[in-house]
């Protein structure tokens, strides 16, 4: 009843661990935390922050940690990446220590895949301007990802640099390739061969 009438979301929160509420707790289908379910809903700053510091209020049975992901292995990043919503990810990135951003679900080379395959040219660019992606696009980091949407189970360089060209994303086809340019231009030069020997395959 306290929380019905609370001015605003966060004191609702509050009110909600105040009375019991389990930060760790997960939704029975897509396995999310409350961190998690923020993240991929694109949530304000300010929430996560305040998610973050009840979590350090209570039990640590009740710590919600970075490490945590979905069934499909998708972090805070990469959800928060999938919402389309980069304030949130700009925040993430200088909030996850450097560790966790290294994990299976916060992976850089699995949120650049994720952004390119939203089909959202601007996020694309927006995600190849963090430095902890540049580094992954500059060390040629590979990563293994059973994506949702039809796709490679290793990502690289040359794979995100295929489904962009395929997507038709040419600015980040163009930016891959200032940060990794024989990787890039390898793959474009794989594409443009496939292309035109299944092109001659039907004519």
């Amino acid at each position: 009843m306290a929380a019905s009438i609370a001015p605003n979301g966060l004191v609702t929160l509050t009110l909600f661990v105040q009375h019991g509420a389990n930060l760790r707790s997960r939704a029975s289908l897509a396995r999310h935390t409350v961190l998690l379910y923020a993240c991929a809903k694109g949530v304000s700053t300010d929430v996560v922050d305040h998610l973050l510091a009840l979590s350090d209020q209570t039990s640590t049975k009740q710590t919600l940690r970075w490490s945590q992901w979905t069934e499909e292995k998708e972090g805070a990043m990469v959800l928060a990446v999938r919402s389309g919503t980069f304030k949130l990810v700009q925040h993430l990135t200088t909030t996850i220590p450097e560790v966790d951003k290294r994990d299976v679900g916060n992976y850089p080379m699995k949120c650049l895949a994720v952004a390119i395959a939203s089909q959202t040219e601007e996020l694309g660019l927006q995600l190849l301007t963090l430095p902890s992606v540049v580094k992954a696009v500059k060390d040629y980091d590979e990563c293994e990802y059973q994506p949702q949407y039809v796709g490679p189970n290793v990502l690289t360089v040359a794979t995100c640099t295929v489904d962009a060209m395929t997507k038709r994303m040419i600015c980040v086809v163009n930016h891959l390739e200032e940060l990794s340019p024989d990787e890039t231009r390898r793959s474009v030069f794989e594409r443009c061969t496939e292309h035109e020997r299944f092109i001659a395959e039907i004519f």
